[in-house]
């Protein structure tokens, strides 16, 4: 009978680690962004699912993506990370126009994409743990990479990720949801970005699965990483984002200034503005 449990005893049921297993809370600050360099900036970007979008993002900022399926939220995140082509619009990168922008050309010049499905298009699911998680900066290491270079990600982000695995030789796919996507967390990581496009980040994981990578994000966005945040779960962006941008149909349809960022708010501009007759 659910009048028997609480939201602790569910989660403790699941998860057995209520500890790690505590919602994060959204924590307010007085840090004002507009003092911040701007990291991300697109201007009239429009592309396959998409147009007319502008907004910028600064350094240690959260800017949320907000809409429903069919946003046109993912298809914008894969042009400005060059797996789609753009149409028009300008985007800049660190204040330089990012004219060439082919995968590599991306990581290379400090943005990096985390897709929203891990295992068709972010994870090699046969190969092992470090060759995924140096998926990103292979061209780097050369055309035979030593195997010192592959593991080092590896070393560095198992602890601080808390990856629960075998070792650095297991498959990717033997992990659970929660650790497979760590894994790809750390892939995106081990490149070094400067900003990093998160495309529904806790999909399919478990809930402390999910609040370690809360405190993950909030941990990037202090260091100065900017962070672009796209997500179908309105709380998730409540509790995570300085700001929000939210689309509907392909357009933007609204933005919410922290102190205005509310699940309702989100709601009423997602849904308010996603008809077909009102976008």
């Amino acid at each position: 009978p659910l009048s028997d449990y609480d939201d602790n005893q569910i989660v403790e049921a699941m998860t057995k680690t209520v500890q790690s297993a505590q919602p994060v809370k959204r924590t307010e600050n007085n840090i004002d962004f507009r003092t911040r360099d701007v990291v991300l900036e697109i201007d009239r970007f429009s592309g396959e699912g998409f147009r007319d979008i502008s907004f910028n993002v600064r350094a240690g900022e959260i800017v949320g993506l907000a809409g429903v399926v069919g946003a046109g939220r993912s298809e914008l995140a894969e042009t400005l990370f060059g797996l789609r082509p753009a149409r028009s619009g300008n985007l800049n990168l660190l204040g330089t126009p990012l004219t060439k922008r082919s995968p590599r050309d991306c990581v290379d010049a400090g943005l990096v994409y985390l897709p929203e499905d891990r295992q068709q298009n972010g994870l090699f699911l046969e190969a092992s743990l470090a060759w995924n998680m140096s998926g990103y900066t292979m061209h780097r290491l050369g055309f035979f990479p030593k195997r010192k270079d592959e593991t080092s990600a590896f070393d560095t982000f198992r602890q601080s990720l808390g990856i629960k695995c075998e070792g650095e030789g297991q498959q990717a796919g033997r992990l659970s949801g929660g650790n497979q996507q760590k894994v790809l967390l750390a892939k995106c990581l081990a490149a070094d970005p400067r900003v990093l496009i998160l495309d529904e980040p806790t999909r399919g994981v478990d809930v402390a699965a999910r609040n370690d990578i809360y405190r993950l994000i909030r941990e990037l966005a202090a260091k100065g990483l900017g962070v672009v945040l796209i997500s179908s779960d309105f709380d998730e962006i409540e509790q995570l984002a300085d700001r929000v941008v939210v689309m509907a149909h392909g357009l933007q349809c609204g933005a919410l200034e922290r102190d205005a960022v509310t699940v309702d708010a989100i709601a009423h501009l997602a849904f308010e503005s996603g008809s077909p007759a009102h976008a």
